[in-house]
């Protein structure tokens, strides 16, 4: 696939640092999908980057590493494994599909790179991943109907506890506090209860992705937001942790969460030591 033509013109000025930072010769000419904010480009048959925009989603891919640095490798295998994650500027963005015919030096967005697994997302809606890795409509244990009413389910369930958590934060007086921790509270149960529901209807290839958001909204607090048909995919690579076939989140955008990410190392300088963003 044709990369996109910011990105392209960005790899371009970007070519030497992103070489020497990923240890590579690669080319970066293969994109392998688009999102509303990002792309994937192929590194090599072990790994991708994500080129993206979303500040979010870079929040959320350091918050991730760090439980990981203190938890092991393998925490939160539900969620594509990383490498690295890096600043990669600002630059100018327009998008072909969105028929954008030709950029603005004025409007610039930041730049994040993550370095990751790839990841299948060709059959990305939740029933045509389990139709692929366990055999479909003849397999007497996959109920499709029911997986993907439980995957709508859970991507309302996500953006209501996200709603809450939110609301509850912004509550400047006393007397609305007991109204937000209720609701807060009946968002969360939801929340679980639909997670338990999704890993009913297909234990064998979800059991990851739900230990995972469990472990993510039990023991740290944090939802993802977004948890859509495209930000999920199945592994191709076997794992210690996490064999292939296995279902997994490759996009952890949009989920707000409040990290300092200043201090992240940057393409512009050493990418190995953290500095300031230029």
């Amino acid at each position: 696939m044709r990369v996109e033509k910011w990105v392209a013109e960005w790899i371009t000025q970007n070519h030497y640092l992103l070489r020497k930072a990923l240890g590579t010769r690669s080319t970066f000419s293969n994109q392998l999908g688009a999102g509303q904010m990002g792309v994937v480009i192929e590194i090599d048959d072990a790994r991708v980057m994500k080129v993206t925009t979303d500040e979010a989603e870079a929040r959320m891919a350091d918050f991730v590493m760090e439980l990981r640095g203190k938890h092991g490798d393998d925490y939160l295998s539900g969620i594509v494994f990383m490498e690295g994650l890096y600043y990669g500027g600002k630059t100018p963005v327009w998008w072909d599909r969105y028929g954008d015919e030709e950029k603005d030096e004025d409007d610039v967005s930041d730049v994040w790179v993550i370095v990751r697994e790839p990841i299948d997302p060709d059959q990305f809606r939740m029933p045509e991943i389990v139709k692929a890795v366990l055999g479909g409509d003849e397999d007497p244990e996959v109920n499709l109907p029911a997986i993907k009413y439980t995957h709508t389910s859970l991507v309302s369930a996500g953006y209501d506890l996200n709603t809450e958590i939110q609301r509850m934060a912004s509550v400047r007086f006393e007397e609305d506090r007991e109204t937000c921790e209720s609701m807060l509270d009946d968002a969360s149960r939801v929340y679980i209860d639909v997670l338990m529901e999704l890993r009913h209807h297909c234990p064998r290839i979800c059991n990851d992705v739900v230990d995972t958001l469990m472990d993510l909204w039990v023991d740290h607090g944090v939802a993802l937001r977004d948890m859509g048909a495209g930000n999920m995919g199945y592994s191709i690579i076997d794992w210690p942790a996490r064999p292939a076939g296995q279902m997994v989140i490759h996009d952890m955008g949009w989920t707000p969460i409040d990290r300092d990410i200043s201090k992240m190392p940057s393409l512009r300088r050493n990418p190995l030591y953290p500095c300031v963003q230029p």
